[in-house]
């Protein structure tokens, strides 16, 4: 018993070291290419400070690792074992009566782990990082989202011209017919004086103009009157609406399925913070399927003592894997397959190839 509890430690020590080696090169050359990035864009804003820049780095950095841990671990893994081959201490392993599974068992049960705390503790901070460095980028470069917020009451928008800005609330949105219901139009002066407030019962999203039915007006401390049917100039579209919502990544799990209903409810689309929910709710099973590939070319490709086969095999996985992730979820964004079969079918195809392969080199 003690003797496997030190093999179990030493593995996960040995693991954590590596991951941290991956871990640490693949930060400086994500958070180099984001920097650049950032650099490239500020040439047109001038304005804008080194400072501010490297904030919005720091800010990204761990929404774009979360996205590659899968990927982190099978090159800590694959590298882990090529490092005890190379020492011959998979061979004594293997001599002393560790079986594939008793060398991988230690780092699974870590995996395993760090998913539940991903889920619970994690997942949220990265969520927040995320939505504070959207924040900060449209407040640097100047860009403004129409969209404020949605909630059970409806939709506000906000919806700024030269000389003055709207706000507008509208109950729900038909997505098939692009009607608003129930709208109210608030219109004030750069000086947040109120100008005017117009209520109709639908609005139809044109391009260029909304056509309000049934308008009543307020202008000043007027009272109410009929005006008819109206035209209200805007360049505001279903589109943009659709775009003007946070991205999934800077919603944590546990608000998802809330905003999601939420979305819904008020009539618009929500396949993408959908899939987004499915997708975090396979990732622990990715993350061990993912250990257990690494097992798999590191025990098949070593046998040969060929190291270039050993780099070629793991960066075309890992290659391969991002191909059928990206494919698969263009096939579900557009509902061309159902949202579960997208989320669950990379983790499903790595997992049954791995444990396979596995098994055959456990028994062969």
């Amino acid at each position: 018993m003690k003797h496997n509890y030190t093999f179990s430690k030493y593995m996960l020590k040995s693991f954590l070291t590596w991951f941290f080696v991956v871990l640490s090169g693949f930060s400086a050359v994500v958070f180099l290419f984001n920097l650049l990035e950032l650099l490239r864009k500020t040439q047109a804003h001038k304005h804008v400070k080194l400072g501010k820049v490297l904030v919005v780095c720091f800010l990204r950095l761990p929404g774009i690792l979360d996205q590659l841990i899968p990927f982190l671990i099978l090159f800590s893994v694959m590298l882990m074992l090529w490092h005890f081959h190379r020492r011959s201490e998979l061979v004594v392993a293997r001599a002393a009566g560790f079986s594939i599974w008793g060398i991988l068992s230690p780092l699974t049960i870590f995996i395993a782990f760090y998913s539940l705390l991903y889920l619970a503790v994690f997942n949220p901070i990265i969520a927040s990082s995320e939505a504070a460095a959207e924040q900060l980028t449209n407040k640097v470069f100047g860009k403004a989202k129409n969209l404020l917020s949605i909630s059970k009451s409806g939709l506000w928008l906000r919806d700024v011209r030269e000389d003055e800005y709207a706000i507008i609330h509208a109950e729900n949105i038909k997505n098939d017919n692009k009607i608003l219901e129930n709208v109210t139009i608030y219109t004030f002066n750069k000086e947040g004086d109120f100008i005017s407030r117009m209520d109709s019962a639908q609005a139809r999203i044109l391009p260029g103009s909304w056509a309000l039915k049934s308008v009543f007006l307020s202008e000043s401390n007027d009272l109410m009157h009929s005006v008819g049917d109206q035209a209200w100039s805007t360049d505001l579209t279903l589109e943009k609406l659709q775009s003007s919502f946070d991205a999934p990544a800077s919603i944590s799990i546990w608000k998802l399925p809330s905003f999601i209903k939420v979305m819904e409810n008020a009539g618009f689309s929500s396949t993408e913070h959908q899939l987004y929910f499915y997708t975090l709710i396979t990732k622990p099973f990715l993350l061990i399927s993912m250990l257990f590939l690494g097992g798999v070319v590191a025990f098949s490709v070593l046998r040969q003592r060929n190291n270039f086969s050993f780099v070629a095999i793991g960066i075309s996985l890992g290659f391969a894997l991002y191909l059928l992730h990206h494919v698969l979820h263009v096939l579900g964004a557009s509902l061309k397959i159902p949202l579960m079969v997208s989320a669950w079918i990379p983790t499903i195809i790595v997992f049954l190839f791995s444990m396979a392969l596995l098994i055959h080199f456990e028994e062969g």
